[in-house]
């Protein structure tokens, strides 16, 4: 039946529920932010995906496991994250990657140039995945990923899939270059002739 606002029961009940969801959320986001600046720091997986905007977490395009052993001659540190991503379409390629850290400081919550610090978007595992696809394009070619965010998957996917002639991975965070290079150290030896440069940029 409806209620005396006219709204039927049912969509009544999911309008609430989705009114409690959303403030739970929102409260989360809060708690989060107010555990970086009372803290300084805060491990960001105590607070789950509800902490999160995003919907999905990969497309399943392209394939991932956390990597534990020793990453391009070190060990991996405790703060740190490393993935090892394959593609179903492709048995032999394999690149090991780090994500951010688990913890997130007030430093890197200001500014409007963080988004590529926070996790691999999906609009980066589509375009990785694309240009795996169409690798034989990149042949001889210079190709310049332009704000490649922490990983530069896209750019590295190039790198070690195709035969160009130099990647350069770029993005105006320092601190996304920085991850980049240690991708870039990492991946090194799946790179073939093809070149590969970081690069800091401004400007947009």
């Amino acid at each position: 039946g409806n209620d005396k606002g006219g709204l039927p029961a049912g969509r009544l009940q999911s309008c609430m529920s989705f009114g409690m969801s959303h403030t739970a959320k929102v409260k989360q986001r809060w708690a989060l932010l107010r555990e970086a600046v009372v803290n300084k720091s805060t491990d960001i997986s105590l607070f789950g995906s509800i902490a999160s905007v995003r919907r999905f977490k990969s497309l399943g395009l392209l394939s991932s496991s956390s990597v534990t052993v020793a990453v391009a001659g070190h060990d991996v540190l405790e703060d740190e994250q490393w993935f090892e991503y394959g593609c179903h379409k492709l048995p032999d390629f394999r690149l090991t990657v780090r994500h951010c850290a688990k913890t997130v400081s007030t430093e890197q919550l200001v500014g409007f140039n963080n988004t590529g610090n926070i996790c691999v978007w999906p609009s980066e595992e589509v375009l990785a995945y694309y240009c795996l696809k169409i690798r034989k394009c990149f042949s001889s070619s210079v190709v310049c990923e332009l704000g490649a965010g922490m990983t530069g998957l896209a750019g590295l996917a190039v790198a070690a899939a195709s035969e160009a002639a130099e990647v350069i991975i770029s993005d105006g965070n320092q601190q996304s270059v920085l991850s980049i290079e240690l991708n870039v150290d990492a991946n090194a030896k799946t790179f073939g002739t093809t070149s590969v440069k970081t690069r800091l940029v401004s400007g947009y």
